[in-house]
């Protein structure tokens, strides 16, 4: 992996501007555990390409992880209207509005996860903690 980041930055240092160089050097970044480095790739990646659901993911998890809440929170939202199908934005946007202490639209998005993945664990987990019901 370290071999791939230094292949991405001579890239970049080269003068490739490419969202998807950007947001495989932010993924990187993020497998090497440094995602507060990886947070300006990723942000660069998606704002090359607005309508990539995977680097506007990738890019909540890290503000997520950073505890930008609010921020992520966008970016989860972006890609639920990106991709609809896509559970794990709308567990994380679940997730982020619990955070938020806003029950109503955790339970809303939680649900939503389980509706496209029935299974999706985490998910049920989560809203079971929000909602023992």
């Amino acid at each position: 992996i370290k071999e791939a980041k230094d292949m991405f930055e001579k890239a970049l240092r080269a003068g490739m501007e490419n969202g998807d160089l950007f947001y495989m050097l932010g993924t990187v970044l993020v497998k090497l555990e440094q995602p507060k480095l990886a947070l300006p790739y990723l942000q660069r990646a998606v704002e090359l390409n607005e309508n990539d659901a995977e680097a506007r993911f990738q890019f909540g998890m890290c503000l997520a992880n950073e505890g930008m809440l609010d921020e992520a929170l966008s970016q989860f939202i972006a890609v639920t209207e990106l991709n609809p199908e896509h559970a794990d934005a709308f567990y994380n946007a679940g997730v982020a509005y619990a955070y938020q202490e806003n029950r109503e639209r955790a339970l809303e998005m939680l649900d939503k996860a389980i509706d496209i993945q029935p299974d999706h664990m985490l998910a049920l987990h989560a809203k079971k903690l929000i909602d023992p019901s």
